[in-house]
């Protein structure tokens, strides 16, 4: 019932990404005079009734763009689990997130942890090299404001990993675990790619 915004798109793609998916197809819909049964309003979709780019097309335009820079490595990875952080109280709804709870525990990733409110890890498994991948994310609505929704996860890996490769927004870059930990910080949507090695 309100309009999709930049970080909304990211939640979105992180998320799906973050399990594995592969594949993504997107479908745009316009206001039609004649139909009035299903359809988002003018600007809530890719194009214009007219055929005009709109936010949501730039917006997704850039997300598939840093993608592609992380395609060549997740592709080779497969979903293994997942797991939903939570501090409360929080002003997250996290009935339906609960659905996704794992029972498995992490392979590489000793412990997460979160400062507050709620986050969501998966792991993936590249299983010809043998490595892991897992993605965190800030999973709080969007739409939240104000510093209570940035929050620092807290990694800390299996001891015999010293270095992590972090993929963010289509750059990647490598760094050295201080005692196995690693410290992300995130906005709502936000999620970071970690390999460890």
């Amino acid at each position: 019932p309100r309009m999709l915004t930049e970080a909304d798109l990211y939640w979105l793609n992180n998320s799906i990404v973050g399990f594995g998916v592969k594949q993504i197809s997107y479908f745009t819909y316009f206001t039609k005079a004649d139909n009035n049964a299903e359809h988002f309003i003018d600007g809530n979709s890719f194009l214009t009734w007219y055929g005009e780019k709109t936010d949501i097309y730039h917006w997704m335009q850039k997300i598939m763009a840093e993608e592609q820079k992380l395609a060549p490595t997740i592709l080779n990875f497969e979903y293994s689990t997942s797991k939903i952080l939570m501090k409360t109280p929080t002003i997250f709804d996290s009935s339906y997130a609960m659905r996704t709870i794992e029972t498995k525990n992490f392979t590489a990733l000793k412990t997460a942890e979160i400062n507050k409110e709620v986050a969501l890890v998966t792991e993936l498994y590249d299983k010809d090299k043998g490595n892991y991948m897992y993605m965190v994310q800030n999973i709080v609505d969007s739409t939240r404001k104000g510093s209570k929704v940035y929050q620092t996860a807290t990694l800390t890996f299996n001891s015999k990993y010293t270095h992590v490769v972090i993929f963010e927004n289509g750059v990647q870059r490598i760094q050295k675990l201080n005692k196995g930990k690693l410290t992300l910080k995130h906005k709502p949507g936000q999620a970071t790619f970690v390999m460890p090695y």
